[in-house]
């Protein structure tokens, strides 16, 4: 009875490992499985390799500092202690080298398994280095954005249909005597009652915009900060969404 239960136990050990097995090798994510201390790979897969450019033969057996394989290798270290401290790790970004030296991005999950009796890291890595890419390119594109809001010399804004200031630009607060577009957007609550010297101005220029959606060379005396008096010229169009609502104004304010 008890060679019967072995056998029984050994079969089911078998089948977990065949399963094992065939998620190892047709994962489409890269997966890796090293010691823990050394870092020594001991089996990846196809993927990883397609990942890397190593063939399985190059890699295994070798360590990760000796293939060169994380950019940073006090990063590793950092993983093999998360690891150890709480046995598992997720999503962790990473850079690491290629066969050919090529520098890429990947998100690491990690965690602990036993392997005959030794300390080993199960590894899954996703490689997002067009996601990054396209990240940091978005990152700087905003950055050019930003500087050349902040350093138009017209005033810039955006209204909703009430009035309220939605964005503005530092040239605008000049222009309106605030020190700040912070400032320029808690104090002015309504452009229609606050701004305009002529409350009925607001009302004509939304009758203008219903009819054409867009007004230019717009002349109005406003009031600045101070309560003094300066005439402005205002190009604003109507920013609709595809059902064609109303969802904001922008345009620009010369004094």
């Amino acid at each position: 009875a008890v060679f019967a239960l072995y056998r029984v136990v050994l079969s089911e050990q078998r089948q977990a490992e065949e399963k094992f097995a065939k998620v190892f090798r047709s994962s489409p994510d890269a997966v890796a499985i090293t010691t823990l201390e050394a870092g020594q790979f001991l089996e990846v897969n196809e993927s990883f390799c397609r990942m890397t450019g190593y063939a399985l033969t190059d890699i295994v057996g070798k360590t990760v500092a000796d293939v060169g394989f994380w950019l940073n290798q006090l990063d590793r270290a950092t993983v093999v202690q998360n690891l150890q401290t709480v046995g598992i790790v997720h999503n962790h970004e990473f850079n690491f080298c290629t066969s050919t030296g090529t520098v890429k991005t990947g998100l690491l999950s990690a965690e602990i398994l036993l392997l005959n009796g030794q300390s080993c890291i199960l590894s899954i890595i996703k490689d997002i280095t067009d996601r990054k890419q396209t990240e940091l390119a978005l990152q700087a594109t905003e950055k050019r954005y930003r500087e050349m809001f902040d350093n138009l010399v017209e005033g810039f804004f955006q209204t909703n249909p009430d009035g309220r200031f939605l964005t503005a630009n530092p040239a605008l607060a000049r222009i309106y005597g605030y020190a700040s577009p912070a400032e320029l957007m808690a104090d002015l609550g309504n452009v229609g009652q606050q701004l305009y010297v002529n409350p009925k101005r607001r009302v004509e220029f939304l009758a203008y915009m219903k009819i054409y959606d867009v007004v230019s060379d717009f002349e109005s005396q406003v009031y600045r900060k101070d309560r003094s008096i300066i005439w402005i010229s205002e190009n604003v169009r109507a920013v609709r969404d595809e059902n064609h609502k109303l969802l904001y104004f922008e345009g620009t304010v010369q004094d």
